[in-house]
């Protein structure tokens, strides 16, 4: 046996989990095809002037994580798919928030705070500024990206402007002002769900919408793995002795399509009430109940019996 089998065989990695992907595997793949139909469907028929922007791109990146996912728990690679679960979760509380009260004020703030992130981008890469002189000067004392030429970007200042005259529109005035006023207030360029006094964090975000027990029991353990902090995850034992654990040994495989899964389903039966309500029944489920509810079941009896509408 190779050294580097000692620690990843991929072969047997697949071989060994095969029972549990073959159930997992569709059903994710099901759900992140309804969740992209049903953005779509959204999309072309959503009302308003910035609501739509913080309810349905949020919800596109959900959607792309949860396929993101989907691919590394095919292979058994559990650990990062819970950092791929985690940006989606983020997203999720994200266009919940704006969904769930003051759409509008909050669809304009999610406006501001883009508009605001592309400008300090462009501010980043243009040399005549204070942000690019100090991005230049940074990268010359870095180690390796001294070696790096910063690429000179055409049109920033036509990029710049374009960008400041969004923030000028009647409907952002509120949002742009307040986000001005928060920023001044905290010396940082705030998260969009900040302003009038929100939620300072995701930990604040989460509780705002009622999800602080997945933040505490499912977020804060895949933010350890994101950060390189969960140690005690990759030691294992055999005969008696300390020992590496196997990448993709498919430990927490089924968890981990359960909880994808139904984190999925929520965001859909979310975005679906907000802007197509009349699809939840009969035919979101229905279909749940006819493509996804029999092999849910296998995976998590309980949540399977949760999940219908």
């Amino acid at each position: 046996m190779a050294e580097s089998d000692r620690i990843l065989d991929r072969e047997l990695s697949r071989a060994a989990t095969t029972e549990v992907r073959q159930v997992g595997a569709p059903l994710l793949r099901e759900v992140v095809d309804y969740g992209i139909a049903a953005f779509q469907r959204c999309s072309a028929t959503a009302t308003g002037l910035d609501t739509p922007l913080g309810v349905l791109f949020p919800f596109l990146h959900f959607v792309e994580m949860l396929d993101a996912t989907e691919v590394l728990l095919d292979v058994a690679a559990v650990a990062p798919g819970h950092v791929t679960l985690r940006s989606a979760f983020e997203a999720e509380l994200q266009f919940e928030y704006v969904a769930s009260a003051e759409t509008e004020r909050r669809g304009a703030a999610y406006v501001v705070a883009e508009v605001h992130r592309r400008i300090d981008l462009v501010d980043r890469f243009d040399p005549e500024t204070a942000k690019g002189k100090n991005v230049a000067a940074t990268m010359a004392n870095d180690r390796i990206g001294a070696g790096i030429t910063i690429p000179i970007f055409p049109d920033l200042e036509e990029k710049r402007t374009r960008l400041q005259s969004i923030l000028k529109k009647p409907h952002l005035a509120e949002a742009a002002q307040e986000y001005e006023r928060t920023r001044t207030a905290t010396g940082r360029h705030p998260p969009f769900y900040h302003l009038w006094g929100g939620p300072a964090n995701i930990e604040q975000l989460a509780r705002v919408v009622g999800r602080s027990g997945q933040y505490e029991v499912l977020y804060r353990q895949w933010s350890r793995t994101a950060h390189a902090a969960d140690l005690s995850r990759q030691l294992s034992a055999l005969d008696g002795e300390p020992a590496l654990a196997r990448f993709r040994n498919g430990v927490g495989l089924d968890t981990a399509y359960t909880l994808a899964i139904s984190l999925g389903l929520g965001a859909i039966r979310l975005l679906l009430r907000t802007y197509r309500p009349q699809e939840l029944v009969p035919t979101f489920r229905n279909w749940y109940l006819e493509r996804i509810g029999p092999g849910f079941t296998r995976l998590s009896p309980s949540l399977a019996n949760e999940q219908a509408v």
